[in-house]
């Protein structure tokens, strides 16, 4: 993420252009971090050579303390060799191996001065020589240090402070801008809004016509289907009166019908019950003239009571009188029922007023004399 993603600008479609201005702002921010590194990187060269300097000094200081404690040796030797020196030099009254000794002693402690002298004397030029070496370059480097630090210093302060300036100007030249901007688009939003306005009262004032109208034409369309939709529920209404009628009137003329001939064959009923008493009449006098039946005719009053008994046939046709009743009563319901609607055309299928073959069978067999 880059400082000119970082920075709070507005957005807007006037003004510098926005690659140019964040393009210098990353220069900038460049230019800063690099004078941010190099200060940083200055820093830690001085603390390098502080450390470096620190060392130096140890090491002076330890070629110094070596130095004293060579000077103390040489001392020390030299003290000795004073107090040999308080010796007679004169090896008159000594002996041959004490002279000898002393000799040695002497020599010894010659060449031990001789050598802790020039040894004290190297040790002591190298370590000032060093130490000036040191010293000089430690200067030296801190006299340049001090000048890079300075230049850098100098150099970050410009360049902040003219990244400052430009960071002010053109937050001084964006809030120009977006005042600018901001009253534009005020302007532009107020004529928008107006506009809007108009526009949408325009629509809605079309839309209202609109609606108006498509509301007449549905109430006309409406009105013409609700008066279409009564007139043909009066015709259907009609149509079905006067089927009712016709059907009630079929109805009554089968019913009618039917009556008449229940009526006939009762009237035949009567005429069959009246023809068969008298056919058992006759038998009951007929039989006990015929010749070989007068145990038999004993037998039936004997087994009836002294009552007449009646013929098995007689029987036959008294229950076939019943069921004849009874199918009787079974046409003339379903002949109601086929008057009702949608069982048009009963009464012609009888044959309009004429017997139904029950009865005229009944009126032949009256007319024949048969049962």
């Amino acid at each position: 993420m880059t400082v000119a993603d970082e920075t709070e600008f507005t957005v807007v479609r006037r003004g510098y252009d926005r690659a140019q201005v964040d393009e210098q702002i990353e220069m900038l921010s460049t230019q800063l971090r690099t004078a941010m590194s190099a200060r940083e990187s200055a820093v830690a060269e001085v603390e390098v050579l502080s450390r470096r300097l620190e060392a130096s000094i140890g090491d002076i200081q330890a070629a110094r303390s070596e130095s004293a404690q060579r000077r103390g040796e040489s001392d020390k030797l030299r003290a000795q060799v004073a107090e040999l020196s308080t010796i007679p030099h004169s090896v008159d009254g000594m002996s041959e191996r004490l002279q000898q000794m002393v000799r040695i002693a002497q020599d010894e402690v010659n060449d031990m001065r001789t050598r802790a002298t020039t040894s004290a004397a190297h040790v002591l030029s190298l370590a000032q020589a060093e130490a000036d070496e040191l010293r000089e370059r430690s200067e030296k480097e801190r006299h340049e240090f001090e000048t890079e630090r300075r230049t850098a210093q100098e150099a970050l302060r410009s360049q902040l402070d003219e990244s400052r300036t430009r960071l002010e100007q053109l937050r001084s030249e964006s809030d120009g801008q977006r005042a600018r901007l901001d009253a534009e688009l005020a302007e532009r939003r107020a004529a928008t809004d107006k506009q809007f306005a108009a526009e949408v009262e325009e629509r809605r004032s079309a839309m209202l016509a609109e609606l108006a109208a498509q509301e007449a034409a549905r109430r006309e369309d409406a009105g013409r289907i609700l008066e279409s939709a009564a007139q043909q529920a009066r015709a259907q209404l009609a149509d079905a009166g006067a089927e009712t009628q016709r059907i009630r009137a079929e109805a009554r003329h089968d019913v009618a019908a039917a009556q008449r001939e229940l009526e006939e064959l009762r009237s035949l009923q009567h005429q069959v019950s009246e023809q068969l008493t008298g056919v058992r009449a006759l038998l009951d006098w007929t039989l006990p003239q015929m010749p070989g039946s007068n145990g038999e005719h004993s037998r039936n009053h004997a087994t009836s009571g002294g009552q007449p008994v009646v013929p098995p046939i007689a029987s036959s046709h008294a229950e076939t009188d019943n069921a004849a009743d009874e199918d009787l009563g079974d046409g003339l319901e379903d002949r109601v029922e086929s008057a009702l609607p949608g069982q048009r055309g009963g009464r012609q299928s009888n044959g309009g007023d004429r017997p139904s073959p029950a009865v005229r069978s009944a009126r032949l067999a009256a007319a024949d004399g048969r049962p």
